[in-house]
């Protein structure tokens, strides 16, 4: 996939994100966009509550179509360590690797930074 289309679903996961902005408490507002092939084939965003979580919808969405595919999500953390954010990361990006059967997880702008991707990239 192109750079181009990268932040094209980026900015759909994003907008997914923002649907239920303010009612999610206690989780953020995260959305995500899950694509195969160049085809959208689930989207979710975090629902009323902050259960179920936007991957979890979007995975349900795609189902079997998930494997193989490209997650893209909008994510944030509690945590104010770059360690903590990074194992939390690294548990995300595992499970993430687990349900769709893709070989590698790209983080395009996590809003942690460099650090808890350094670690994520170190472990």
């Amino acid at each position: 996939m192109s750079a181009a289309e990268d932040i094209a679903h980026m900015k759909a996961a994003l907008a997914l994100g923002r649907r239920n902005l303010g009612i999610v408490w206690p989780n953020p507002a995260v959305g995500c966009v899950i694509v195969r092939e160049r085809v959208i084939v689930g989207r979710g965003w975090t629902q009323p509550g902050g259960r179920p979580h936007a991957e979890t919808e979007a995975l349900g969405r795609a189902g079997t179509a998930a494997r193989g595919a490209t997650v893209y999500v909008t994510q944030e953390s509690a945590f104010n360590s770059s360690e903590l954010r990074g194992e939390q990361l690294l548990s995300q990006v595992e499970d993430t690797l687990a349900v769709t059967g893709a070989a590698k997880v790209n983080l395009i702008g996590h809003s942690h930074g460099s650090q808890s991707i350094r670690y994520v990239a170190a472990v």
